[in-house]
């Protein structure tokens, strides 16, 4: 990238690192540590007229936790997120505007924003939305609430 005098880093974060939510921890951790990494590249790249953003897709539509620990091979694709062909379009629409950072889904830079000024009222929105989720899939609903 230097010798062609610069050009674009693209990281793909998550949403879930600014999110905390239950059984996440290890993944959530690899994606602050890429948020962290992007930060420090920025800033040291700079000079070198390379730009780096990172991107953080919300819950998208995919096969993705079928290879998760604790799932099932009978689950089908995650449902309710976005299509993976829109945070395509976005993260393209990205190349062309090179924000600092693209956030993607419904509400995710409100949803991120509150999590990091509000944790505690994050936390309740992510156990409350976890509850109506199980309900509405027909699962029994644990008490999580303390």
């Amino acid at each position: 990238i230097r010798k062609q005098g610069g050009g674009l880093i693209i990281n793909i974060s998550s949403m879930i690192s600014r999110i905390a939510t239950s059984g996440s921890g290890g993944y959530r951790a690899s994606k602050m540590a890429l948020e962290a990494i992007s930060d420090a590249a920025r800033l040291e790249l700079k000079k070198d007229n390379i730009r780096v953003i990172t991107a953080y897709p919300g819950l998208t539509s995919t096969n993705f936790f079928n290879n998760s620990i604790g799932c099932n091979s009978t689950q089908n694709r995650t449902t309710g997120g976005q299509q993976p062909q829109k945070v395509a379009k976005k993260i393209v629409n990205a190349i062309k505007k090179e924000p600092r950072s693209i956030f993607m889904g419904p509400a995710a830079l409100l949803r991120g924003s509150i999590a990091q000024l509000f944790p505690s009222i994050a936390e309740k929105l992510t156990i409350h939305k976890k509850k109506i989720h199980q309900f509405l899939n027909g699962r029994k609903v644990a008490n999580t609430t303390q």
